[in-house]
């Protein structure tokens, strides 16, 4: 709270040229903060972000990818299938 109320009378003096001390110390201040802002802004522009790659799997694209696993899938409900019907776990309708 008490900062607070710094910060009010510091606008306080502002506000009032009269009462500041010394005006060149306020403007000094305030081109270094000018100063300081341009140089953040320039160091953003000095270092680029480094582009990044794709993540790939197996040097593929994601489709290929996808297709792969689609495939796999499918092999595997067929052979399960298949394994089923030869065990004679399963037995479908039209063999009765």
């Amino acid at each position: 709270m008490a900062d607070d109320q710094n910060e009010l009378d510091d606008v306080d003096k502002l506000d009032n040229p009269d009462e500041v001390g010394n005006l060149e110390e306020l403007d000094e201040l305030y081109i270094l903060r000018q100063q300081a802002n341009a140089a953040f802004e320039d160091e953003a522009e000095v270092y680029p972000a480094r582009p990044t790659r794709p993540f790939r799997i197996l040097g593929m694209t994601p489709l290929q990818t996808f297709i792969i696993a689609l495939m796999l899938l499918l092999i595997t409900c067929l052979l399960s299938t298949f394994c089923l019907l030869v065990t004679g776990r399963v037995v479908p309708p039209f063999l009765y």
